[in-house]
């Protein structure tokens, strides 16, 4: 399911059906994690295909219309025959297309490893990266996951993610590779900078590259049934920066019992715009909105010392995605519910955290996108 509004957040009427796209195969389910511009307007998006225990990774080509790319894979779809997930989408300067996720099909013991993947603009595999282009990463004993891909100026790449140390443990993980697909062991410890604080998981699930090549991560750090917003900045070696936050991370408790960040992106003053979720135990989610300065300190003059919670009486609210435009507007994938269905959501909000009364069909600053027939969830 694909929606495109225009700036004031209505259906855009040259997308698709009434601004509304629609893909299926009969008996299957598709579940898409990412998407991305190519610099001709087409449209890329990715995830996984499931039928029962079958599982592939694909991506779709959209023309500008919201039509699929006859000129791309087949009929415009590419699918990876192995149990897969693509979860994140890199174009690169050569008009390539990296892509970044796990793999299971040839782990022992039902593990997965990270995945990174590269096709040749026309939506076939590039056999000259790894092996018939496809990277198959070992990041640690058990399970790894990839969310995000940087193309760095000399052409190799970073991925982010974690790794599934021991049951109950995750460590965030930062990787370099050169832009054949192999890994650079120059980078950190043989390639890999691994981020763990003993006796709490740390997950990453977004980062930003900075000018300076220093990265940002958002994701949550957790402890028994305890879990809290995180931002670390690294060198660009790897290591902790010392002069962001406190050691180099910034912990948030955004008031629940889960609190996590899916989301990141920076501004052109620096300034960071994270978005997620907070859960108390056994409770319904409700979307969360932080800000911070370059400095890794909480933007005062946003919400309430720097963090929204939605706080709704009634229904479920969660944040997925985050872009900023030129003038400091945020603009927000989600969700919301109430007693009927889940719905997406695209919301506006202003520099200092207020709905945009210029956006929004369902209420200021919110359009509420539902597809017909079931529950929709970006």
């Amino acid at each position: 399911l694909i929606a495109r509004l225009d700036s004031l957040g209505a259906p855009d009427p040259e997308f698709g059906q009434n601004g509304l796209s629609r893909f299926e195969k009969n008996g299957f389910h598709y579940f898409t994690y990412t998407t991305a511009i190519q610099p001709d307007g087409k449209i890329l998006i990715a995830g996984e295909i499931r039928q029962n225990f079958f599982q592939r990774a694909f991506v779709l080509r959209l023309l500008q219309n919201g039509q699929p790319d006859p000129d791309f894979g087949f009929k415009g779809f590419f699918e990876l025959d192995q149990h897969a997930a693509f979860r994140t989408i890199l174009v690169l300067p050569d008009h390539k297309i990296l892509l970044g996720g796990e793999v299971s099909e040839l782990v022992p013991g039902g593990y997965t490893e990270g995945l990174m993947m590269r096709l040749l603009p026309n939506g076939t595999a590039d056999n000259t990266f790894g092996n018939a282009g496809m990277a198959i990463l070992t990041l640690g004993p058990r399970s790894d996951y990839l969310y995000q891909l940087h193309a760095l100026p000399d052409g190799n790449i970073l991925a982010t993610g974690f790794k599934w140390v021991t049951p109950g443990l995750n460590y965030g993980v930062v990787l370099r590779l050169r832009p054949d697909g192999t890994i650079d062991s120059t980078y950190a410890n043989s390639g890999q900078a691994t981020y763990g604080i003993l006796g709490f998981n740390v997950s990453f699930f977004s980062s930003v590259l900075l000018p300076d090549g220093k990265l940002v991560l958002g994701g949550t750090i957790a402890k028994s049934n305890k879990s809290d917003l995180l931002l670390v900045r690294l060198l660009p070696g790897g290591l902790p920066d010392s002069s962001f936050g406190v050691n180099g991370r910034v912990v948030r408790d955004a008031g629940s019992a889960e609190d996590h960040l899916s989301s990141l992106a920076i501004g052109p003053d620096g300034f960071f715009t994270g978005v997620g979720g907070a859960r108390p135990l056994g409770y319904i989610w409700q979307s969360v909105i932080t800000r911070y300065s370059p400095e890794g300190k909480p933007d005062n003059t946003f919400g309430d010392q720097g963090l929204i919670i939605s706080n709704v009486a009634t229904g479920e609210r969660n944040c997925y995605g985050v872009a900023l435009q030129p003038d400091g507007k945020a603009v927000i994938a989600g969700y919301m519910n109430d007693a009927y269905s889940f719905d997406f959501t695209i919301s506006r909000i202003t520099s200092t955290g207020q709905p945009d009364s210029l956006f929004g069909t369902f209420s200021p600053g919110i359009s509420r996108i539902n597809f017909p027939a079931g529950n929709d969830r970006p």
